[in-house]
């Protein structure tokens, strides 16, 4: 059975001043190397007004979340690495991905945090890691 790539496919969003969004570069998953660590997470989102009251009680309230993923790459040629980071090469994405939350393939809008790849290796000639987060721009909220 093939390992099949969780990024299905990468789109390069740019944004105008009044927050339409147009579609730029299409990468499919099927052109980059499939990560070699892939970690999905969800982070709450409470209303600016959350927090403890004088007796210690916590009141969250939750108006949304945005969902993470944590991915990197091990043992790169600098041919990979260069395809992984073009890819990504943007301000915004919308990015086809596994979610195990919604128990398959979904689209959604995300950014990146800081992108590294730390020590190249001369001998191998591969880059030891690449690593970086997506984070979604836009919160899934609750009514």
């Amino acid at each position: 059975m093939s390992a099949v790539n969780p990024i299905a496919k990468i789109i390069k969003i740019t944004f105008d001043s009044s927050g339409t969004a147009t579609e730029g570069t299409t990468t499919l998953g099927t052109a980059i190397k499939q990560p070699t660590s892939y970690r999905w997470g969800e982070e709450d989102l409470s209303s600016a007004d959350a927090g403890r009251t004088i007796n210690w009680k916590m009141h969250k309230q939750k108006v949304g979340s945005i969902e993470k993923l944590e991915l990197s790459w091990k043992g790169l040629t600098t041919a990979e690495i260069s395809a992984i980071l073009t890819a990504f090469d943007g301000e915004y994405f919308k990015v086809n991905f596994l979610s195990p939350k919604a128990g398959g393939f979904v689209d959604k809008y995300f950014y990146l945090g800081n992108r590294n790849a730390p020590l190249y290796n001369a001998t191998l000639g591969l880059w030891d890691e690449l690593s970086f987060n997506m984070i979604q721009q836009d919160i899934n909220v609750f009514s």
